[in-house]
């Protein structure tokens, strides 16, 4: 599976969660009899780039879209050129909680599932899912 998000930023605290959290996922795929490519973009076009080249062949794309779900009609058309590829859509908030423009997602159209609002666990639940429909 391949994962990303649009943004980025932060300091070495948010650098080192980032790396546990990865840590965590890779570590969950193993556990399954599987392996993750963990991807991280800080815009649209280097996430294209990671969905053909890791989700191409894969038995799931598992993303964090971030802002880029508002508006990238470019990323949703990637995920629906992933024919036969399932592409699950993660957030760690619940979009729909937040300000009314965050609850606006034109990726999650071209997305096999959303699951949000449910933190971290959000990524081993897609984990899951892509496991058990190999």
């Amino acid at each position: 599976a391949a994962g990303g998000r649009g943004g980025g930023g932060g300091g070495a605290a948010c650098g080192e969660a980032r790396g546990e959290r990865q840590g965590g996922v890779v570590g969950r795929a193993g556990g399954m009899g599987g392996r993750v490519r963990c991807v991280q973009c800080n815009g649209g076009g280097e996430l294209m780039d990671g969905l053909y080249q890791e989700g191409a062949g894969s038995i799931g794309v598992i993303v964090n879209p971030a802002a880029l779900r508002h508006y990238s009609y470019a990323l949703m058309d990637g995920f629906r050129a992933l024919v036969g590829v399932p592409v699950v859509e993660v957030h760690l908030s619940n979009i729909h909680a937040r300000e009314e423009f965050r609850s606006k997602s034109v990726t999650a159209r071209a997305a096999r599932g959303v699951i949000m609002g449910l933190g971290f666990a959000g990524y081993g639940m897609a984990m899951e899912y892509l496991a058990k429909k190999q």
